[in-house]
C-alpha cells in the first residue's frame, strides 16, 4: 500500500510540474507588462488557475491549508482536483484577498486572464 501511495504521490508531483498553467502565465506576464489603464497592473493579481486536474494559486501571499507549493515553480501553490472557490473565469475572495479566476490553461487564454484582472483592480 505505501509503495502505491508513493507511485501515485510521484505521479502528482510530475503532473503539476507538467501543467500548461506555467506557460500561461508566462504569456500572461508578457502581455500584462504593457501600460493597459492608469494604475493597473495585472501581474499585482493574485491568480487562481484551474488546469482541468489540479488548482493553482500564484502571487497569493496567504494561500489557504488545502495548497501545498508546487516543487521548482517558486510562488505557485496547488490543490488536487477543481477549488470549491472556482467556479468560472471571474473574481472571488480566497484567502482574504480578491483573486482573478481562468478556467482552463491554454495560452490563448492569457488575454481573459488579464481582463479577469482587471475585475479585482475595479
Amino acid at each position: 500500500m505505501r509503495i502505491c501511495t508513493a507511485f501515485l504521490l510521484l505521479l502528482a508531483c510530475r503532473a503539476d510540474a507538467a501543467s500548461p498553467v506555467f506557460a500561461l502565465v508566462d504569456e500572461f506576464d508578457r502581455m500584462a507588462a504593457q501600460p493597459l489603464w492608469p494604475g493597473f497592473d495585472a501581474r499585482k493579481t493574485p491568480l487562481e488557475l484551474y488546469d482541468g486536474t489540479n488548482t493553482y494559486l500564484f502571487r497569493h501571499p496567504a494561500p489557504p491549508p488545502e495548497f501545498s507549493p508546487v516543487e521548482g515553480h517558486p510562488g505557485f501553490w496547488v490543490s488536487p482536483g477543481r477549488h470549491e472557490t472556482m467556479r468560472a473565469n471571474t473574481s472571488v475572495k480566497l484567502g482574504g484577498l480578491m483573486t482573478a479566476t481562468l478556467e482552463g490553461a491554454d495560452i490563448t487564454l492569457a488575454p481573459v486572464l488579464v481582463h479577469e484582472c482587471f475585475h479585482v483592480f475595479q
